[in-house]
């Protein structure tokens, strides 16, 4: 019999009493508890006996490079844009624009300073580089296009412009260690585009021979060979397409430490202000330094300049005829505007403007670029003010082109400049050619122009016509290299 001792307090005293249970009270109590403790015990068993499901890895949508073959045709893009994601820039940056607003805003920290990049798309990389006083931005007609085109684009935006910092000249210059109080200069570009490529679109090497894996021996006279062959290396690296002072910064980047795969030079200007390449105007512009050296007078010019409606009208002026300047829109002035009211903008446009760093002429460069045997495309707007067709940089590259098709001389009538513009994009396929393409109607800004002349007539046939030839020196050299 079961009991169970119950203690009780009566009026302070304390009694015990035994209070008996059914059996059958009991006996039930004790079964559901035992069974209970039975399903536990099997669902435990059951979830031990059941393996976990492995989760599925996500598939990158993309990679940097393709290092296997970089001369690869290009796939098809996506059949949508991504979604909008949010900015990782400063919240402080200027918008994109609507046709770049799907890509969203990334940051690189380059040097200690937060530098701002968009990118798009899948396939062989090309990295734009704007000019003075632009911004990524300024490529919302051209990179939506390459994109479109099958391209993996880099836009960045450089180190003074756009959402990228803007350091204090005189205060970054003395950090970096640089000599004098200017610190915005062709040779810092040069480095961040350098830099930028191999971060985000390194060279792929070139490809070992079959005889390498054979003998140390082998692989060491592989080289020579493919030399003597005549064979140019493959490149994997980007190409370069830069605007105004980009165009300078990629020609420099192009012709030292960066293994583009071509260069595109979009109205290149010839020194990093006028003073480096106009010698008669010197004594004009050292009277505009003086004024600027004077913080009011500074203020009160850089004030007028960037106000909305007078900015409209510098920006026509760039765009040259009527139809290019209908591409002179409220986004394209609230674009340029707004990274023009950050704190520090005036300090840049002085420290540009002023300074005494010209860096190197467009001629001092071009003949290391063609010793490296990279292709080169020159497109002019026939309607640029700033740097105008016959100026000498322009001349420059119109006899340098015509040279390569050996016609002899540059000069010429509009007509016959296009015709020769399209026979250097078929010799483009030789290593190092140049390749000159005249744009009618264009002003100092082709890439935005609202007609789509720049990219469905020259600038995508060049690049597929460099991707062939990269495609068949990459099979010389391996030939080279294997006849050994």
């Amino acid at each position: 019999m079961l009991a169970q001792p119950l203690e009780r307090r009566m009026g302070g005293a304390t009694a015990t009493s035994t209070v008996r249970r059914p059996p059958s009270l009991v006996l039930g109590c004790c079964s559901a508890v035992c069974s209970r403790s039975s399903s536990v015990a099997a669902a435990a068993a059951t979830r031990a006996s059941t393996p976990t499901p492995t989760p599925t890895p996500r598939r990158r949508p993309c990679s940097r490079a393709r290092a296997a073959d970089p001369f690869a045709s290009p796939p098809r893009p996506p059949p949508s844009p991504p979604s909008p994601r949010p900015s990782a820039a400063d919240p402080g940056a200027p918008g994109l624009p609507t046709s770049m607003q799907a890509y969203g805003r990334k940051t690189w920290l380059w040097r200690g300073h937060k530098t701002s990049y968009v990118a798009a798309g899948c396939g062989p990389p090309i990295v734009l580089i704007h000019g003075f006083g632009a911004s990524a931005t300024q490529y919302r007609r051209l990179l939506p296009a390459l994109v479109s085109a099958g391209y993996k684009v880099y836009a960045p935006d450089l180190l003074g412009f756009g959402a990228s910092d803007m350091p204090l000249p005189e205060e970054a210059a003395a950090a970096a260690g640089a000599t004098g109080r200017h610190f915005y200069r062709l040779e810092l570009w040069r480095d961040q585009i350098a830099d930028f490529c191999a971060e985000f679109c390194p060279s792929a090497p070139p490809p070992s021979p079959p005889a390498a894996a054979a003998s140390s021996s082998s692989s060491a006279s592989a080289s020579p060979a493919a030399a003597a062959a005549g064979a140019p290396p493959a490149r994997g690296g980007p190409v370069l397409v830069g605007n105004s002072v980009g165009s300078l910064a990629c020609l420099m980047a192009a012709a030292g430490p960066v293994d583009a795969r071509g260069v595109v030079l979009l109205n290149t200007a010839g020194a990093l202000n006028n003073k480096g390449l106009v010698a008669l105007a010197y004594p004009a512009f050292l009277f505009v330094d003086l004024l600027l050296s004077t913080k009011s007078v500074a203020r009160k010019l850089f004030d007028q300049v960037r106000g909305e409606e007078t900015l409209a009208n510098v920006l026509r002026a760039a765009y040259g005829d009527a139809r290019g300047q209908e591409g002179v829109d409220g986004e394209l002035v609230a674009m340029v505007a707004a990274p023009a009211a950050r704190p520090n903008a005036l300090a840049v446009f002085v420290d540009v403007v002023t300074s005494p760093h010209y860096g190197p002429k467009p001629w001092d460069l071009v003949p290391l670029l063609k010793a490296k045997g990279t292709p080169l495309l020159v497109a002019w707007g026939t309607e640029d003010k700033l740097t105008p067709l016959d100026g000498p940089v322009g001349q420059y590259f119109r006899a340098l082109a015509a040279e390569d098709e050996g016609k002899g001389g540059g000069a010429g009538a509009a007509a016959a400049a296009a015709a020769a513009a399209a026979a250097a994009a078929a010799a483009a396929a030789d290593a190092g050619a140049v390749s000159f393409a005249l744009l009618e109607g264009h002003g100092h800004c082709p890439h935005d122009d609202p007609r789509s002349v720049l990219a469905d007539e020259h600038l995508l046939p060049w690049l597929e016509r460099v991707g062939k030839a990269g495609r068949q020196r990459q099979e010389e050299g391996r030939a080279a290299a294997a006849a050994v």
